[in-house]
């Protein structure tokens, strides 16, 4: 004979991921009566937040029950007065939890000595290349080199290859080469990111060796371009016997030639071929009017280009091995803080006015069209068997006339101090 069942009880236990480490359990009590209770308490001890929720009501009062199947997190369908700023404030705390270890990383591909390095080096070769006389459409090489890109130039270069030796010092490319297996803190690679590869750490000393070379090249080079095919200044006043004709001594009587020639006493018209009234050009169709600084000029500019390329590739490679021996964090507080979701169901229950609905969940294994029928006022309640063994029922506070459920935590089996009904 099939057993008739006067109660039917729903349990539902799940952590609460905004929560961490908070227990959440719901419990739905139907009776025969028509009587059914559901409640909802929180294992926490939070004095500030919300710890219980309760509602109850009669069959009869039920107008339409809806459900839906989801995967996630149960908690997101209530709303906890008191508790909606904090449960906001543990999102944003998580989501900076997972995003600035990730962002600071990325961010340190942009702030480190080998960027830098790369940095100054693009900066050179923009500086070299403004050398070249340019008249906003065309380069005019009939003109003298631009003085002033190479004085900076001079100083950038000197810049660079302090730089340079930083990312030097960066990569570990001195010192005591460190064990792929050593463990420590650093604000440089660890072994196994400089040396991922073989080939990694020596093609990295050879690159950083001739790009110092280079770094002093250009700073000695440049000031020699800078003075290449210059006019020199002189005059010699007071040296001409007549118009036009410059036959004095300098520094003797009233001829004077500048301080370097007087002392010299030097012929006055030995000077006047040498005082040229402009400055060389780059190029000349007359090979001896022109400065011979563009071969140098041309060179340190295209060597500028191809050394940038290869710093460049030496960026990626290095960065790339970086990124391949990165590890998530063994101390990484992510699970605590956002645990797995879990499949569920949410039943929506909507009841004859005045009143309004009612939302709780369910665990995924409950049969939600039993409970369905459960709920709606015509469902013959003794007809079918209970999804759960029947609980015992205690007085919740002294003086109740009707016995109601004692929820206790299964975790703490602690009973809140409080419940707040709806």
């Amino acid at each position: 004979m099939e057993e008739i069942t006067s109660e039917w009880v729903y349990s539902h236990i799940y952590p609460d991921a905004r929560r961490p480490g908070t227990v959440v359990t719901e419990r739905l009590v139907l009776r025969e009566s028509g009587l059914c209770r559901w409640s909802r308490f929180l294992d926490t001890n939070d004095v500030k937040g919300v710890k219980a929720q309760g509602e109850f009501w009669r069959r009869e009062a039920v107008k339409t029950v809806r459900f839906s199947t989801k995967l996630g997190d149960p908690s997101r369908d209530f709303s906890l007065f008191g508790e909606r700023q904090a449960v906001k404030n543990r999102a944003v705390f998580v989501w900076l939890w997972e995003v600035a270890p990730v962002l600071m990383a990325w961010l340190s591909f942009a702030f480190n000595p080998l960027s830098f390095t790369l940095y100054t080096t693009s900066g050179l070769l923009a500086i070299i290349w403004h050398a070249f006389p340019w008249d906003g459409t065309r380069y005019v090489m009939s003109e003298a080199a631009t003085v002033t890109p190479l004085v900076w130039a001079t100083v950038l270069a000197a810049f660079t290859f302090i730089v340079s030796i930083g990312a030097s010092w960066w990569l570990r490319l001195g010192g005591k080469e460190v064990a792929k297996d050593d463990v420590y803190s650093s604000v440089r690679p660890h072994a196994a990111a400089i040396s991922r590869w073989k080939w990694q750490r020596p093609a990295n000393a050879i690159f950083f060796g001739l790009f110092g070379l280079w770094c002093i090249f250009v700073c000695i080079i440049c000031p020699v371009l800078a003075v290449q095919g210059r006019s020199i200044s002189c005059e010699v006043g007071g040296c001409e016997s007549s118009p036009g004709v410059v036959d004095g001594t300098c520094g003797v009587g009233s001829c004077s030639c500048g301080a370097w020639a007087d002392m010299h006493c030097t012929n006055a018209a030995s000077l006047n071929p040498y005082c040229l009234a402009t400055d060389a050009p780059l190029c000349s169709e007359d090979s001896s009017k022109a400065s011979g600084a563009h071969g140098l000029l041309l060179f340190i500019a295209s060597g500028s280009v191809a050394f940038l390329l290869l710093l460049f590739l030496n960026w990626g490679v290095n960065h790339l091995a970086i990124i391949l021996a990165w590890k998530r964090g063994e101390t990484d507080p992510s699970p605590a803080l956002k645990p797995d979701n879990v499949p569920y169901h949410r039943i929506n229950v909507t009841f004859d006015p005045p009143r309004g609905s009612l939302v709780f969940t369910v665990g995924a294994d409950e049969d939600v069209g039993q409970l369905t029928r459960l709920l709606l006022p015509e469902a013959p309640p003794s007809a079918w068997a209970p999804p759960l063994a029947s609980s015992v029922m205690e007085p919740l506070w002294p003086g109740d006339e009707e016995p109601q459920m004692l929820l206790r935590n299964p975790t703490t089996h602690q009973a809140p101090e409080d419940v707040q009904w709806d």
